[in-house]
């Protein structure tokens, strides 16, 4: 159960921090400044293809993109390392031709919520003042 680390950055906003992810066959490891910020096992955690070298890393309902300093010597890792049954956890981006376009019923619904949800605003703010 050999674990492969990769050096790379997480990007939070307009700050960089520097990282060590490590992968094996069982689980993914998030390192920074000695501190482990996560591990998760392959059903806890997918690892998404970005554009320009970047990796989403999936996990606890957050994604963080993930740069890596060498970022075809990362994809080559996870093509390699990851079990053949966890392989489609980690998968490309659904591109925008790849969506339908909602349906009317769903566009009415959702502006009548809305319309709703401003007059209760408006109500609430009127009962508040007067």
């Amino acid at each position: 159960m050999e674990l492969s680390e990769h050096q790379g950055v997480i990007s939070l906003g307009d700050h960089t921090i520097q990282v060590t992810l490590g992968i094996n066959e069982v689980e993914v490891h998030l390192v920074a400044d000695d501190t482990r910020v996560g591990k998760w096992s392959h059903t806890e955690c997918q690892i998404v293809a970005g554009d320009s070298g970047t990796f989403l890393i999936e996990a606890e309902n957050d994604s963080l993109p993930f740069i890596p300093r060498d970022p075809d010597g990362f994809a080559r890792v996870l093509t390699a390392t990851i079990p053949q049954k966890s392989r489609a956890a980690y998968r490309t981006p659904i591109s925008p031709a790849d969506v339908a376009p909602p349906r009317p019923i769903t566009v009415a619904l959702f502006y009548g919520l809305s319309a709703v949800t401003a007059g209760l605003g408006i109500w609430a703010v009127w009962t508040l003042v007067f």
